[in-house]
């Protein structure tokens, strides 16, 4: 599980005093002297904070890859439940996310995937759903297709969403299916 941002910095921070006083510099210097290579005439030292925030995006990319189908399962479940109760139906690992931090919400969500998307954002990457299979399958609502498209939610009449709701209609595939022909 990684540590807050805060910590990992003061865990540089600290390593950098002990390197200041073994080596008995003259002076102080900044922490992220430490961690650049040395070819450019630093340290080396590996980076707390950047080992913090790479384990916290490829603990993600485990999590939603997993072999285990239930885990797996399970880490979807998670990032829609993000996405549509936190996230007003947006794709949250998405580089065009807005920037909006989930800080705030740690109590709901791992704290591991919260660092990884800042962690993303900060980098300016993402992490594509390549899987829209449950669009062809119509196994997605209506609610969610509008709220995740802002033309359409301006094109859509607002009356129309309550009304079809109404009458049962609340999913992708009560509306007609996808066929596939050789």
């Amino acid at each position: 599980e990684p540590i807050t941002p805060t910590q990992a910095e003061k865990l540089d921070l600290r390593i950098a005093h002990i390197v200041h006083d073994y080596l008995r510099f003259p002076f102080s210097f900044n922490s992220g002297l430490l961690s650049l290579p040395i070819a450019l005439f630093d340290f080396g030292f590996p980076s707390i904070s950047r080992l913090n925030a790479s384990a916290a995006v490829t603990g993600l990319q485990r999590d939603l890859n997993r072999p285990i189908d239930a885990f797996r399962t399970m880490a979807r479940i998670t990032l829609t439940d993000w996405s549509r109760m936190l996230d007003g139906c947006r794709y949250p690992l998405a580089r065009s996310s807005h920037h909006q931090s989930f800080v705030r919400a740690h109590e709901r969500l791992p704290w591991a995937w919260i660092l990884a998307r800042e962690t993303l954002l900060n980098v300016n990457c993402s992490i594509v759903p390549t899987d829209q299979s449950h669009l062809l399958e119509g196994r997605v609502s209506m609610h969610h297709i509008l709220n995740s498209s802002p033309w359409l939610t301006s094109s859509f009449p607002s009356a129309a969403l309550p009304a079809l709701t109404r009458n049962g209609f609340t999913q992708l595939s009560h509306f007609g299916s996808w066929s596939a022909q050789n």
